[in-house]
């Protein structure tokens, strides 16, 4: 995919094996700590379930607050850290409101 494509169909119903090359990158609304994890290690260390099920599953290692926002990434960042922006990101979790 070239910069600014859209991103491919999600749906709910997707495992995590339908997205190996992708990051998950979750946000606590408390400390704003955040953590972008690979897809395919959450597969290797918990099998291949379903990437709603996985991202439920995020809490902050601090604070043990469930994640907010929670993005599924076409690279390892959403933005830009040094090096080039991811094609796509889609939000899974909005942060909270207020």
């Amino acid at each position: 995919m070239s910069a600014g494509m859209h991103p491919p169909e999600f749906r709910q119903a997707h495992h995590l094996s339908d997205w190996p090359e992708c990051h998950i990158e979750a946000q606590c609304p408390g400390c704003k700590r955040s953590t972008t994890v690979p897809t395919r290690l959450l597969m290797q260390r918990h099998g291949d379930m379903l990437i709603m099920k996985a991202v439920k599953r995020f809490r902050c290692q601090k604070c043990r607050v469930h994640a907010a926002p929670v993005f599924l990434c076409a690279s390892h960042h959403r933005s830009f850290c040094y090096g080039p922006d991811p094609d796509w990101a889609l939000e899974l979790v909005p942060e909270p409101r207020g």
